[in-house]
């Protein structure tokens, strides 16, 4: 009898380390970056690229395509540190507005404003381009920025995704250099980016832009503030979970 009461205490001890694991493991994402400087480009759509809709009631998607992608740089900057994942967003024709705002896509779909940094400014598009740096717990999470353009006088709202498939996840190096093989300095913004020949100036796309009217809809959610799991975590746990199985082997061993 008392060998089968102890069986079921370790059965049961077993079993609560090892859902424990699973339970942190899922709550703190592991990120698979070492620590760095990563550079990748992006892809930028006036309508939710989940829904084929804009989200701030224009309606020629067309040009807010254009407008949207000249506003954009096509490097982006991905920084990990400290457990942590920073991306650096540039955007141009900042003159022409009165707010930023960036929301990032949630587990369930929803947007949630995340708060930012301005690291650096440049002149793009004739015009002012500054660099915005944010957290993000998940690079395959859509980007919304929201800016106030006051030649429209409205709220008007985009969709940017990173393209992390150079990234080859988990190769980066300590020093800065990233696994496109490009090097950046970490005290450095997203580097600028050449204006394209078929860009539009600002003024050429603020006259345009008067086709993309309609009522501004954001969209809201909880702010997640989950910071990525260290690498480190996985460890510990596996530890655990070897540890508690040993002891279970030794009593179970003792008592026959």
């Amino acid at each position: 009898m008392g060998n089968k009461m102890l069986k079921n205490m370790a059965t049961t001890l077993l079993g609560a380390v090892l859902s424990a694991a699973v339970v942190l493991t899922a709550a703190f994402p592991v990120s698979a970056l070492e620590d760095g400087i990563y550079t990748v480009e992006r892809t930028v759509s006036y309508a939710n690229p989940e829904t084929g809709q804009t989200v701030d009631g224009g309606t020629n998607i067309a040009l807010g395509d254009s407008m949207a992608q000249s506003i954009v740089d096509t490097a982006v900057q991905i920084e990990q540190t400290g457990g942590k994942t920073y991306v650096t967003v540039g955007l141009g024709l900042m003159s022409n507005t009165s707010s930023v705002t960036f929301t990032v896509q949630q587990e369930d779909g929803s947007y949630a404003e995340v708060p930012y940094e301005i690291v650096g400014s440049c002149t793009r598009l004739d015009d002012l381009c500054n660099h915005y740096r944010f957290e993000m717990t998940d690079l395959n999470a859509l980007i919304s920025p929201i800016i106030y353009v006051d030649p429209m006088g409205r709220d008007v709202q985009f969709f940017v995704r990173l393209d992390t498939s150079p990234l080859d996840l988990g190769s980066g190096s300590q020093d800065g250099t990233d696994s496109a093989g490009q090097t950046a300095p970490a005290e450095e913004a997203a580097p600028d980016t050449p204006e394209s020949a078929e860009a539009q100036t600002a003024a050429q796309q603020l006259e345009e832009a008067e086709g993309l009217s309609g009522t501004s809809d954001n969209e809201e959610g909880d702010t997640g503030q989950n910071a990525g799991f260290p690498a480190w975590g996985s460890a510990v746990i596996a530890v655990a979970v070897l540890a508690a199985a040993g002891v279970v082997y030794v009593v179970l061993r003792r008592r026959k």
